[in-house]
């Protein structure tokens, strides 16, 4: 079997209490086609225990950057893709939960079996909630899952998480994301499919993570993604539109599937979604270095 150099990129800000359980699941992994080169975190000047931790977990593989300066995300990865030289580059965010022994196996696949993919995403899926916010958030997962999985196989912007990416050495050394940019995983999907790359979404390489619990921190995280979609139309132009349409039989259908599943959250967060959007599409003044979500950690 053919196995190819990995290197796995890790942008953290403020990860102390999942970053060394996150490292150590990592290299637990079954790696039958891939070879783990190194585990690169970038702590984005954190101010909490995240780089203690890192140094913690004692393995020559993992390489630790501590910024002085917080830079944003988007600055990190572009890091990350200088220093990077490995085949394939997985991207992870730090607070997510890995429960698959096989996770980075099934991520690789497309990439090993295709030298056109340039772009790989995995299946974010949340966690159990904790509250009626959280429960309420959460229920925008089901009709966004159906919705994902239905058009083109996954293979889609819906497919595409900056949460668990691969990316194949070709595209990464070939694309750099501005330095304003908040929507990394959509900028890089985009920038695939105008390449000439392939992108692939592979349904069964699930990775967990914490939905916000308290409407501000849903209200930041929400606000950032539509704002990021109007900064996309600038410069990748109709083909953003055209890539976030969803069939209205589909997205009328999903929606009402859950809302018989359940009316009061899904009514909640229908309307609470609603009026972000309407705020955010006013207010169009971007960060790269937005606000963390500390519900999420």
């Amino acid at each position: 079997m053919k196995k190819i150099n990995v290197n796995i990129g890790i942008p953290a800000y403020n990860e102390g209490e999942n970053i060394k359980t996150l490292i150590q699941i990592i290299l637990d992994q079954k790696n039958k086609n891939y070879i783990l080169n190194n585990i690169i975190i970038i702590s984005d000047k954190s101010t909490d225990g995240t780089v203690s931790e890192v140094k913690k977990v004692k393995n020559s593989k993992i390489i630790l950057i501590e910024k002085k300066i917080r830079q944003g995300k988007s600055q990190l990865l572009n890091e990350l893709f200088k220093i990077s030289n490995s085949d394939v580059l997985i991207l992870l965010d730090a607070e997510i939960r890995i429960k698959d022994r096989f996770l980075f196996e099934k991520l690789l696949a497309p990439i090993i079996n295709n030298d056109s993919v340039g772009l790989v995403g995995g299946s974010p899926i949340p966690e159990s909630s904790n509250n009626f916010i959280q429960r309420s958030i959460n229920t925008t997962y089901s009709p966004y899952i159906k919705i994902r999985e239905s058009l083109n196989n996954g293979n889609n912007i819906y497919g595409c998480s900056g949460t668990l990416l691969a990316v194949s050495k070709s595209f990464y050394k070939f694309v750099s994301i501005p330095k304003e940019s908040t929507g990394n995983d959509a900028f890089l999907y985009f920038s695939c499919i105008t390449s000439g790359f392939k992108f692939i979404h592979v349904s069964n390489a699930k990775i967990y993570l914490k939905t916000p619990d308290n409407l501000r921190d849903h209200f930041n995280q929400n606000s950032r993604w539509v704002k990021a979609r109007g900064n996309l139309i600038k410069r990748f132009g109709d083909l953003v539109n055209k890539e976030y349409l969803i069939p209205k039989r589909l997205f009328f259908g999903s929606l009402i599937e859950q809302f018989i599943k359940t009316p009061i959250e899904s009514g909640f967060i229908f309307s609470i979604n609603l009026f972000i959007k309407l705020v955010a599409r006013f207010n169009h003044k971007t960060k790269a270095k937005w606000k963390v979500a500390k519900s999420t950690k």
